[in-house]
């Protein structure tokens, strides 16, 4: 019985112990996720995220020194993993390494982002391998594919712009847009105007479809196409595409540079009209509340003018003197109800 008794207690012991740690695991999940979605820690990936971009952008000219290549392929190195992590941590945090949550919009963007380049990465060295030892056979890999892999390649330039989407998870609501501005050192506005929300997420929308829509063509044409050598030719040929200008100074040369302008065409005419013409509704819808604000302050002082018009017009015909509900007078002489209780006279 003795025997039987003491390994109950281990037994206990044991759930205590699994017990105790879940429940520390969880509230260490929960402080990482708490600590991840605060706004200046979302403001400060977002920062990130504009530097890579900017960087990577840079890093498309080839007139650059080489010392300024060599830079921003070191500090880019630094940027991957930190990306990594940050997108391992929210993993965890959130979703428990569980693949549902790589369904999620946002979060499916940053699996592409930051996962893509570290396997191919990965497994290039083993592909190289394979081929030495001949296990595989020697087939060369497309250009795209090995573009994942250089800091300067332009497939990997697209998966950086596509994080700009981190933009509309601060835009959700008028709290995340509060927030948003009280991480970048304003002043908290609880007060937000439904138009002044619009106008940020007008300008967001704008700007990330121009700027994805610009690593696209880059990464079609520049290869071939001589007029875009790098990705701020290829920013001013995106400005004159979406804004449907088209001075005719860049054409492309491909079917995929074709491709590309011709959606970026029909998105600038689907998009934008449609956030212009939503900034403006809000901008009316404050108008309006404003105008009616006035008009409320206006018809009462407008009711009292006539009142006193009523008055003075009594007091010139000398109707009768008072109403004998409310005392209010004097009134006119054909007046059948008093202009202050309604009262019959």
């Amino acid at each position: 019985s003795s025997s039987s008794s003491s390994s109950s207690d281990s037994l206990d012991v044991a759930d205590a112990r699994r017990r105790s740690n879940k429940i520390s695991q969880r509230s260490s999940r929960m402080r990482m996720f708490a600590y991840l979605s605060q706004p200046i820690v979302e403001v400060r990936i977002i920062g990130l995220v504009f530097v890579s971009c900017f960087l990577q952008a840079i890093n498309t000219l080839d007139d650059a020194p080489p010392i300024v290549h060599r830079g921003i392929n070191a500090i880019d190195d630094v940027f991957v993993y930190i990306f990594a992590v940050e997108f391992f941590l929210r993993w965890w945090s959130a979703g428990r390494f569980q693949f549902r949550y790589l369904a999620k919009p946002l979060a499916s963007v940053d699996a592409v982002v930051v996962i893509l380049p570290l396997l191919i990465g990965g497994l290039l060295p083993l592909w190289d391998l394979g081929i030495l030892t001949g296990l595989i056979p020697p087939v060369s890999l497309p250009t795209w594919l090995l573009s994942f892999t250089t800091n300067s390649g332009s497939a990997l330039l697209n998966l950086r712009l596509l994080r700009l989407l981190k933009f509309q998870r601060v835009l959700t609501d008028k709290n995340t847009y509060a927030n948003f501005q009280m991480a970048l050192g304003m002043r908290r506005i609880d007060n937000v105007r439904p138009y002044q929300l619009q106008i940020a997420r007008t300008v967001t929308s704008i700007f990330t479809l121009v700027s994805v829509s610009t690593g696209l063509i880059y990464t079609a044409e520049h290869e071939v196409n001589p007029d875009l050598p790098d990705y701020f030719t290829a920013l001013y040929f995106g400005l004159t595409t979406l804004t449907t200008v088209g001075f005719g100074d860049i054409t492309p040369m491909t079917s995929q540079g074709r491709l590309v302008v011709g959606g970026t065409i029909l998105a600038g005419v689907a998009i934008i009209p449609a956030q212009a013409a939503s900034l403006a509704e809000a901008y009316l819808d404050y108008q309006k509340e404003r105008s009616g604000l006035g008009g409320v302050i206006g018809g009462s002082g407008g009711k009292e003018k006539q009142q006193q018009q009523t008055i003075a017009r009594a007091e010139t015909e000398g109707g009768e003197a008072k109403c004998g509900s409310c005392g209010a007078g004097p009134h006119r002489k054909d007046a059948v109800f008093c202009w202050s209780c309604g009262e019959v006279l």
